[in-house]
């Protein structure tokens, strides 16, 4: 499944962010970038069953990420080139509204369905959605 992540992160030219400043552990996992737009989130669903995909995103990782004062965005993928992308402010929206709820294992849970506004089909048509948002 990492594979599918650096796969994706590739395509898109993104860098592997290596320094949080006193977070570093809490970034250790190969799922966070950085593009010149900003920071990324990356995750790929593990559901065994392809049409009820699921995502679990780290509630400290994205308290640090909003206090950082830099864009980022959250990208939930279903392969190396098919996913969703969240602004923050859009992330804050869904956790604000308990859409995405926070479990025992201070991860929010992220279930379908999901906005079709935010889904890409290819890398490029990636970059155009966050080249789009403010």
């Amino acid at each position: 499944m990492q594979d599918e992540i650096a796969q994706f992160a590739a395509s898109i030219r993104a860098k592997r962010m290596l320094n949080i400043g006193s977070n570093r552990t809490l970034f250790s996992r190969p799922n966070y970038y950085q593009i010149p737009s900003g920071r990324l989130i990356i995750k790929i669903s593990r559901s065994q069953r392809p049409k009820n995909p699921f995502w679990g995103v780290g509630a400290a990782q994205i308290d640090v990420l909003d206090l950082g004062g830099r864009p980022y965005f959250l990208v939930l993928l279903v392969s190396e080139k098919e996913g969703w992308v969240f602004s923050a402010d859009e992330v804050q929206k869904f956790i604000t509204s308990d859409k995405w709820r926070l479990a025992g294992d201070s991860n929010y849970k992220i279930n379908m369905p999901l906005p079709n506004a935010n889904a890409f089909l290819s890398p490029e048509q990636f970059l155009q959605k966050i080249s789009s948002r403010p």
